[in-house]
């Protein structure tokens, strides 16, 4: 987690694409590493997801078995248990590696609509790539995790696809199975398998994005007046209408989305009322809600 902010600052925070220390850029120092690390420990998930789900819908259900099958779908190969590890016993690490997924080869790129001569987005390493549009590094990037990928397109780094779907589709294309990591792990799904990893994806998004709400409710209902508990209120509202569009967007569990969209309505009128025994209440209906959504996605 150290090593992350100064790749990131050498990268991003530079004043010149010479990148030189001291020049374009200053190194942080051992305060502002262990500053930024516990920061970055503060946040998202305190305990790793375990697959599998529990899931009910069957789409989703089969989506998931796609996933963890090392000769189908091949998901759990690079995101063990949707993080962001690479287990594969084929890489040379085991873990955390930076791959080359073809990404930037995409016949139809959107940015490349615009402008044919967009430089190339290289990835890691400060090597020039040798594309007659010029850029820089080796076409690797880093393995993301996926419990909550559904809700953050557009996808991939160059924001190449916009929905879920053909994201993972992606990884059934020949520009994936062409390139250097998918010459490695070639996937043939067909198109109801591919919208049935969306579809696990979608669900497994909407489950983290309802424990992370309910833990923020309960939160604010402790924290008994101030800046947490409106902050917590506002989080949870948020991680609530993260749930809510995923579902949705794949057209799953309407019979969750309604208690969902209950309990955001009761946080938001939570919200406007003053700390005390009537917002209390509030939350804990709310909270009633959520736990109802969740046993429709999950035994």
């Amino acid at each position: 987690m150290r090593e992350f902010p100064i790749g990131a600052i050498r990268q991003h925070f530079t004043k010149s694409l010479n990148r030189l220390a001291g020049v374009d850029f200053r190194w942080p120092n051992e305060a502002e590493l262990d500053a930024l690390e516990a920061f970055q420990r503060s946040l998202g998930r305190h305990a790793d997801l375990s697959l599998p789900l529990p899931l009910k819908d069957p789409m989703a259900k089969l989506g998931q078995a796609i996933y963890l099958d090392d000769a189908l779908g091949k998901c759990n190969l690079c995101h063990a248990n949707a993080g962001a590890t690479a287990a594969f016993s084929h890489f040379p690490l085991g873990s955390n590696e930076n791959f080359n997924t073809g990404v930037e080869n995409l016949p139809h790129h959107p940015a490349r609509q615009v402008d044919p001569n967009m430089p190339r987005d290289g990835g890691f390493g400060r090597t020039p790539n040798g594309d007659r549009r010029g850029g820089f590094g080796n076409g690797t990037f880093n393995t993301p995790p996926l419990i909550e990928a559904a809700a953050t397109g557009p996808f991939f780094h160059n924001n190449a696809v916009h929905t879920l779907e053909d994201a993972v589709n992606f990884y059934n294309s020949e520009t994936f199975n062409n390139s250097p990591s998918g010459s490695r792990v070639r996937i043939e799904l067909t198109p109801t398998q591919v919208r049935a990893v969306a579809a696990f994806l979608r669900v497994m998004n909407a489950q983290e994005n309802i424990r992370s709400a309910i833990e923020k409710a309960k939160i604010a209902k402790q924290a008994g007046g101030g800046h947490q508990e409106e902050r917590s209120l506002r989080i949870a509202r948020a991680e609530i209408g993260h749930a809510i569009r995923v579902l949705e967007a794949g057209k799953l569990h309407a019979s969750a989305v309604m208690p969902l969209k209950i309990a955001r309505a009761l946080l938001a009128t939570a919200s406007l009322v003053p700390s005390g025994p009537i917002r209390a209440t509030l939350i804990t209906l709310a909270v009633h809600q959520q736990e109802v959504a969740r046993r429709h996605l999950v035994d």
